[in-house]
């Protein structure tokens, strides 16, 4: 019966699992190697992505970017030819134009702190309350 209304709306039938799109469909999740396909190809193309296509100092800006979410990073034994104040410039000015974490850190608290005071029944303000007690 399944294969007289394919034939009717013309479509084919496809036993599974079968590949669409480089994922395998149909297929149990649960085991180990219905990923692996997905995983070796995104595999080749960061090894392209991390020897190939960026310089040393393109790979070093990710780097920073990535310990500055939390990601440990491998050191390296590596000289600094740069400070961090360089770093930490504008592009326009010649840096790197990543933001100083610390004293990004320090102006958003500031702007929370500032809230806190002149912005009244507000709803994050009542959540604050609530957890720290004031």
């Amino acid at each position: 019966m399944v294969e007289r209304y394919a034939d009717l709306l013309n479509l084919k039938m496809f036993n599974l699992p079968f590949i669409y799109v480089g994922l395998p469909i149909g297929a149990s999740h649960r085991r180990k190697g219905t990923g692996k396909p997905i995983i070796q190809k995104f595999s080749k193309k960061l090894a392209l992505w991390k020897h190939k296509q960026v310089s040393f100092g393109g790979r070093n800006l990710v780097a920073i970017q990535r310990k500055s979410n939390g990601v440990v990073v491998k050191k390296t034994n590596k000289i600094a030819w740069f400070s961090w104040s360089d770093i930490c410039k504008s592009k326009e000015l010649g840096g790197l134009g990543v933001k100083d974490f610390i004293s990004f850190n320090h102006a958003l608290l500031g702007m929370w702190r500032w809230n806190l005071f002149h912005q009244k029944d507000c709803l994050w303000e009542d959540v604050l309350n609530s957890k720290y007690e004031r």
